[in-house]
């Protein structure tokens, strides 16, 4: 791929539709992203759709007038980088907090850790239920 071919990748999840723009969004990638934006508004069902604007390092004039249209649509967005965040601000009035991808809450990671044990040690000859503090 050339450095300024658009890339919009899709990341289809339970929660939602998150659309990644990487690179510039000016000329064919404006084109490519309303055509992911169409093409995934027809599977949303009610589900919340994202734009993530992290990776993205410029906007151009047609790709401001898409990412209003966005969020007039309902859209929201996620822009770690400040000038994107004050172009989604301008655009929508609005940025999502940008959340750590790789983490999960540490309630969930306790409760796998628990529910693990609990099926592997008999198995594996420990404790399923350890002393808590130590």
């Amino acid at each position: 791929m050339r450095q300024d071919d658009p890339d919009i990748r899709i990341h289809d999840r339970p929660d939602g539709l998150r659309l990644q723009v990487h690179g510039s969004l000016t000329g064919p990638a404006v084109r490519e992203l309303e055509l992911s934006w169409q093409t995934g508004a027809s599977i949303l069902r009610g589900r919340e759709l994202v734009i993530d604007l992290s990776p993205a390092t410029a906007i151009d004039g047609r790709g401001k007038e898409l990412l209003s249209r966005m969020a007039a649509s309902g859209a929201g967005f996620v822009a770690e980088n400040p000038e994107m965040r004050r172009v989604v601000g301008e655009v929508a009035g609005r940025v999502l907090e940008p959340v750590e991808r790789d983490s999960a809450p540490k309630g969930l990671i306790d409760a796998v850790r628990r529910i693990a044990r609990l099926l592997l040690c008999p198995f594996i000859h420990c404790d399923p239920h350890p002393s808590t503090g130590q």
